[in-house]
């Protein structure tokens, strides 16, 4: 049994609001009726990838400042381009490994906000913010559509 704690109360979920009659395909397990999930993931670039590239740029950068000044502009590049193959077959099966991106997931849980007017409020703000209309509550929307009424009356008056 997961633990299901409310981000924005701070409750806890109890033991006998869980669903324990849930398929094992159901994907919010035994959370409880009306409880919301929300799972937020973001990507960056992997802290790992980015050292391997800097790694790689300061071995050339260090080739190069090896080569002897007085060689013909060919020469040099030749020599350059040996370095660049040498790094980069010395970082290959750590580049196969690293990838450019990773993803970051959180989890949080918030409880049946119709149980609760602060808490409705304050999903109502929450669901408004990023556009989740089918979360906010009826007196939300009435609100929203009573201020929309009200403009467009005035429209119709000009």
């Amino acid at each position: 049994m997961e633990t299901y704690e409310c981000a924005l109360s701070g409750m806890e979920a109890k033991e006998s609001d869980l669903v324990n009659d849930a398929e094992e395909s159901d994907a919010l397990a035994d959370l409880p009726l009306g409880w919301l999930k929300i799972t937020v993931q973001r990507r960056i670039v992997n802290p790992m990838w980015e050292q391997v590239q800097i790694r790689k740029h300061r071995m050339l950068r260090s080739a190069e400042s090896q080569i002897p000044a007085g060689l013909p502009e060919h020469d040099k590049n030749e020599l350059l381009e040996d370095a660049a193959m040498h790094i980069l077959a010395t970082f290959s099966h750590l580049d196969s490994k690293t990838p450019k991106y990773i993803t970051l997931d959180e989890e949080v849980y918030i409880s049946d906000p119709s149980a609760d007017p602060q808490l409705q409020a304050a999903w109502d703000d929450i669901g408004d913010a990023l556009g989740l209309d089918i979360l906010v509550s009826e007196d939300a929307d009435e609100n929203t559509d009573a201020g929309g009424d009200a403009a467009e009356e005035e429209d119709d008056e000009d």
